[in-house]
């Protein structure tokens, strides 16, 4: 089929109120861009500048598509922030600690080996309720690491442990939305952690 010269072929995949429904999901996107806490944002962003300038390390930790999240904040954290970064969703070795250990400790169970007093952990939960991303801030918390948490929902129990350490907060029940702006955090952290005093 001549695709160019088909101007209808793919008509028939249009829907009525498609136009509509782009565009309530971007005003919603923005919405709650414009609701973060910035002040906590750049509590955040103050812990990776000292995380930059003291080489502590950096660990990400997430499930399911924050897990994906933690990889990417990796990237943009070390490639553009240049911090030391590390997400911790490695499959092989996860699978091999959640079976002998249980898949609730397979975060502090890397963490038990890795983390130094002074490196951060940034755990991102939509719904702050992964019990292995609780334990692991907890673990950090406890062990002289500093806890950071990128969260969606009402925080869940991963606020409860974070107490005063810093955190965001994503004021929604959509993960579609959550993940969207934990992307965004991702994008502008890693563009100012490297910002110089004038």
């Amino acid at each position: 089929m001549d695709y160019e010269n088909e101007k209808d072929v793919f008509e028939r995949y249009s829907f009525e109120g498609d136009f509509d429904e782009l565009h309530r999901y971007y005003r919603e996107l923005m919405a709650l861009l414009d609701e973060l806490n910035l002040n906590q944002v750049r509590r955040i962003l103050n812990v990776l500048r000292f995380a930059l300038e003291n080489k502590k390390n950096v660990y990400i930790i997430g499930n399911g598509g924050s897990a994906s999240t933690a990889e990417h904040y990796e990237n943009d954290l070390m490639k553009i922030g240049g911090l030391r970064a590390f997400s911790l969703t490695n499959t092989s070795v996860l699978t091999a600690l959640g079976n002998d250990n249980g898949y609730e400790n397979i975060f502090v169970d890397k963490l038990k080996t890795m983390m130094d007093e002074g490196d951060v952990v940034i755990g991102i939960s939509g719904s702050g309720n992964s019990m292995n991303v609780v334990k692991a801030l907890e673990y950090a918390r406890e062990n002289g690491g500093i806890p950071i948490g990128v969260l969606g929902f009402n925080g869940g129990k991963c606020l409860e442990v974070l107490k005063d350490y810093p955190y965001v907060l994503v004021k929604s029940e959509d993960y579609g939305y959550i993940e969207d702006v934990h992307l965004t955090l991702s994008h502008s952290l890693s563009r100012l952690v490297r910002k110089k005093k004038i």
